[in-house]
């Protein structure tokens, strides 16, 4: 039994038409039969095709985020200036406080005594005890302000004591004392030797109470007024001629 071979496709190409054909006639059916179902396909050309939202929106809207940034930026920074403006303000006015303080608030002077004399005595003072004897005290003062100096006035009062009890007294006379200055003034106390007599053992322990009023001044220009008060502490080796201070402690007042 013989058997046939099929015959080989012809070179002239009617067979691939046939094949393309019957494909587009099948995708054609197939599309009716998608639209028949509701679903339609458009087609655009791509030179129609826009994104939403335009390139010249996405550029305006990149300036204006810029520039809010370069606003914020620049705020941000004047601020900061202005916080440390204010601190530098703050620490120039403190230091310049602080110096004002230091350099015009008045400050106390000091004193000390520095000679202790015992005059119109002699070595039978024992035996005249009504007689008059003078203290004579020479007492340093020193003004430490930079600014301030002091007139002292008249008014003023000195009392010598033992034990509180008056042995002598005086009125200290005017001086001036400028600022920085050390100024040297001079006590005279007059008193007895009747009111001393029990105090001529040796180391006795005086006790020098001095006001003086004054008024601060700054060159020419007067300050107010003030009471200066100075207590003293002295112990000398006896109150006979010839007697000598052995120490002494000042304490100032105002």
């Amino acid at each position: 039994m013989e058997e046939k071979m099929p015959s080989p496709p012809s070179g002239d190409g009617k067979d691939d038409s046939q094949a393309d054909a019957s494909a587009i006639s099948i995708a054609t059916t197939s599309a009716a039969l998608v639209l028949r179902s509701g679903t339609y396909l458009v087609q655009l050309p791509k030179d129609q095709i826009y994104r939403i939202p335009p390139p010249e929106n996405a550029v305006i809207a990149d300036s204006l985020r810029n520039h809010s940034f370069k606003r914020r930026k620049s705020c941000r920074f004047v601020l900061q200036w202005i916080i440390i403006c204010v601190i530098l303000v703050g620490v120039i006015l403190a230091a310049c406080s602080v110096m004002f303080s230091a350099t015009l608030k008045p400050k106390n002077p000091t004193f000390r005594i520095e000679h202790f004399h015992l005059k119109n005595s002699s070595s039978s003072s024992s035996h005249h005890l009504g007689s008059m004897v003078e203290y004579d005290i020479s007492m340093r003062s020193e003004n430490p302000n930079v600014v301030w100096g002091v007139d002292y006035q008249d008014g003023g009062r000195a009392l010598l004591s033992y034990h509180k009890k008056e042995i002598a007294r005086g009125k200290p006379l005017a001086f001036s004392q400028g600022s920085k200055n050390a100024v040297t003034f001079r006590l005279v106390l007059d008193g007895s030797l009747r009111s001393a007599e029990h105090s001529l053992t040796s180391n006795a322990i005086l006790k020098l109470s001095l006001t003086l009023p004054g008024r601060l001044k700054f060159v020419l220009l007067k300050a107010w007024s003030m009471n200066m008060s100075i207590s003293c502490n002295l112990k000398v080796n006896s109150l006979a001629k010839g007697a000598k201070m052995l120490s002494q402690a000042c304490q100032v007042v105002v």
